[in-house]
C-alpha cells in the first residue's frame, strides 16, 4: 500500500505543472516569439512592394475573404481559405530565415556524414552539431537557379507548406527547408506564429497599400540589407557602417479606399 501511494504521489509531481514554468511558456509565446514574427511580416512586406503581381494575387486573396466572411469573428478553419498567403509566408520563411543560424544539437551517440568524394567523416558523441538554415534555404542545388528569387509559386512539396486542417500543431519542414527546426525541440509557438501573421496581414492588407520610398528600393541589389543578430532583421538604411546593427525597414502607407465593417 505504501509503494503504491508512493508511486502516485511521484506520478502527481511528474504530471504537475507549477506557476513559474507556466508563467515562462506564457514569456516564450509573447516574447521570445515577437521579433522573429515581426521580421517575416516586414520581409514579406518588403517582397510584396518589389513585385507588383504576387501582391495583386495576394490582395486578391484577401479581398475576396473579407467580403466572404463579413461581419463574422474569425476562426481557425476560416485561415484555410487562404492558399496564396500561406505559400507568401512560406517563402518569405525560405528566403529570410528567421534563424539563419539554426539551432544546436549535441550528439548522443557516435555517428557520420558523408564528406568529400563520398566517404564517411566519423563524428564522435558529445559533438555539437550545427546545420544552419540560411545556406540550406538559398542552396540552389535544393531549390533551383530563381532561389534568390522571392516566388511564392515554386514547388513546394505538402509537407512545407502550413496546413491548418492539423488539429492543435503543425510543423512544415522537409529534409531542406525547417523554419521551425525539428521536433522533438521545434519551435514552441509554430502555430501561434502562423496564426498571428495571418491575422496581422488579413488586417493591414485590408486596410492599407504599401510602397517602398526610393532611398528603400536603392537597397535591391545590396548584399548588406539583413542584420543577423541570431534573428534576421531589416538593416535600417540610415546606419552608418555594417557594424551598426539598428533595424529598420521603410514604407509608404496608405489607408486604401475601401469600406470597412470593423
Amino acid at each position: 500500500s505504501n509503494n503504491s501511494n508512493n508511486s502516485n504521489n511521484n506520478s502527481n509531481k511528474n504530471n504537475k505543472i507549477c506557476n513559474r514554468e507556466m508563467f515562462g511558456n506564457a514569456i516564450i509565446f509573447t516574447f521570445a516569439g515577437h521579433d522573429t514574427t515581426a521580421n517575416t511580416l516586414t520581409w514579406l512586406l518588403y517582397e510584396l512592394c518589389k513585385n507588383e503581381r504576387v501582391y495583386g494575387l495576394l490582395q486578391k486573396e484577401i479581398d475576396q475573404f473579407w467580403l466572404e466572411q463579413d461581419t463574422r469573428d474569425i476562426e481557425y478553419n476560416d485561415l484555410k481559405r487562404l492558399p496564396y498567403m500561406t505559400r507568401c509566408i512560406m517563402e518569405t520563411l525560405r528566403l529570410w530565415t528567421s534563424i539563419p543560424n539554426g539551432t544546436f544539437r549535441e550528439l548522443i551517440e557516435d555517428d557520420y556524414i558523408i564528406g568529400k568524394y563520398g566517404k564517411p567523416v566519423h563524428i564522435p558523441k558529445g559533438t555539437y552539431i550545427q546545420v544552419p538554415n540560411w545556406t540550406r534555404h538559398r542552396n540552389p542545388e535544393l531549390w533551383g537557379d530563381d532561389v534568390h528569387i522571392f516566388n511564392p509559386e515554386r514547388e513546394f512539396v505538402e509537407d512545407e507548406l502550413w496546413n491548418n486542417t492539423v488539429i492543435n500543431t503543425y510543423n512544415p519542414s522537409s529534409n531542406r527547408f525547417s523554419p521551425f527546426t525539428y521536433g522533438p525541440r521545434d519551435c514552441i509557438g509554430k502555430n501561434f506564429s502562423q496564426l498571428e501573421m495571418r491575422i496581422i496581414l488579413l488586417h493591414l492588407l485590408k486596410n492599407f497599400t504599401f510602397s517602398l520610398p526610393l532611398k528603400q528600393i536603392n537597397t535591391y541589389n545590396k548584399d548588406n540589407i539583413s542584420v543577423n543578430g541570431a534573428t534576421l532583421g531589416p538593416r535600417n538604411i540610415y546606419n552608418k557602417n555594417l557594424y551598426e546593427k539598428k533595424l529598420g525597414m521603410y514604407f509608404n502607407i496608405n489607408p486604401r479606399n475601401t469600406p470597412s465593417k470593423l
